[in-house]
């Protein structure tokens, strides 16, 4: 590739605003008519899978079983995914979403996450609810 890197962020030509110069062989930029903006898309280094495990070990080192990490989402401006936490039973399903979590995508670590009182409050809160469902589910 002509020894040529390209930074992240990438700036974005038109190959019209490029020109080969059969000289020196090498190609340079004509920057007169480039558009003036960055292209600022981030591409997850981690998969949606990898961030879900890493919030459930997570849940597995600080709650008890019932709470697991569910579907996550991607923040491009913040470079990391959201993943939701809820609250399962077997035979009853998900009862609601209690808390979420977030795994930064470079470090693949939790950076921040709904603190465990909280989670454990709602997720009481969850089971008082459905609390004849649990009961039937188990028998």
């Amino acid at each position: 590739m002509l020894g040529l890197s390209v930074p992240t962020p990438l700036l974005f030509l038109h190959p019209s605003q490029m020109r080969y110069n059969s000289d020196d062989r090498k190609c340079r930029y004509l920057t007169s008519g480039a558009l003036s903006y960055m292209a600022t898309h981030t591409t997850p280094s981690m998969t949606a899978l990898q961030a879900q495990a890493t919030a459930n070990l997570f849940l597995s080192d600080h709650l008890p079983d019932r709470f697991t990490a569910d579907q996550p989402w991607f923040d491009p401006q913040g470079a990391c995914w959201h993943v939701p936490v809820i609250l399962t039973y077997p035979g009853v399903g998900v009862l609601g979403t209690v808390g979420e979590i977030q795994v930064a995508v470079q470090t693949a670590t939790v950076v921040t996450h709904t603190r465990c009182e909280v989670m454990r409050h709602t997720a009481q809160g969850l089971y008082d609810a459905h609390r004849d469902a649990i009961d039937t589910a188990i028998i």
